[in-house]
């Protein structure tokens, strides 16, 4: 499937996923895409956290996926996306933690490594959890299927926000992490790890 693209996306993904002509991946990570995604059905829902400019949430066939990018450039191509590709995709400017606290973002660029700090005296900007978007955009009859995190330096705290999904639906996870995973975390929830062939630092979790 060769998707529709905006022209600002490649200025936002550094992970050489793209092929040569950047317009739609390259064949090897659209399998690992593809695959990810055979099993959704029209009621499971993709969650993207840290979605950068949609490289994940393009591809979903079946079901619906929230889309969450906290810096507003990158949220802005996103949206773009989504739309250029008619996909049945909430996309959310927020940023994700594992509690509500103040925030400032702590790198702003066109290289895919937009980061927060956390800021506990800042009221104007306050992050939110992965699971209060669940309770605000997942009903009763939709299942959280997967959940992608991808948000660099707090990718772990992000994991965390979203422990109650995890205990009610046992989601797929999928989670960038460049010293790897915590076995132990993942192990109370009866999931096993493997690494993503092809996607540098990240991890399968199921």
């Amino acid at each position: 499937m060769k998707l529709k693209i905006h022209k600002d996306s490649f200025k936002t993904c550094n992970c050489g996923c793209w092929n040569e002509n950047k317009d739609v991946l390259d064949p090897q990570t659209l399998a690992e895409m593809d695959k990810v995604f055979e099993e959704f059905n029209d009621n499971d829902i993709f969650i993207d956290a840290g979605a950068n400019t949609g490289l994940m949430s393009l591809h979903l066939k079946n079901g619906a996926g929230i889309a969450i990018e906290v810096e507003p450039n990158i949220f802005r191509v996103l949206k773009e996306n989504i739309k250029l590709n008619y996909k049945e995709v909430t996309c959310l400017n927020e940023a994700l933690y594992n509690e509500v606290v103040g925030y400032s973002i702590k790198s702003s660029d066109w290289g895919g490594t937009t980061c927060i700090e956390i800021m506990r005296n800042v009221a104007s900007s306050t992050t939110t959890t992965g699971d209060n978007i669940v309770k605000q955009y997942v009903d009763e009859k939709e299942n959280v299927k997967m959940i992608k995190i991808d948000c660099e330096e707090v990718s772990e705290k992000v994991l965390q926000g979203f422990i109650e999904t995890i205990k009610k639906y046992h989601p797929v996870v999928i989670v960038e992490a460049q010293g790897g995973v915590k076995k132990d975390w993942f192990n109370q929830f009866g999931y096993d790890i493997s690494k993503i062939k092809h996607i540098e630092n990240n991890f399968i979790v199921k």
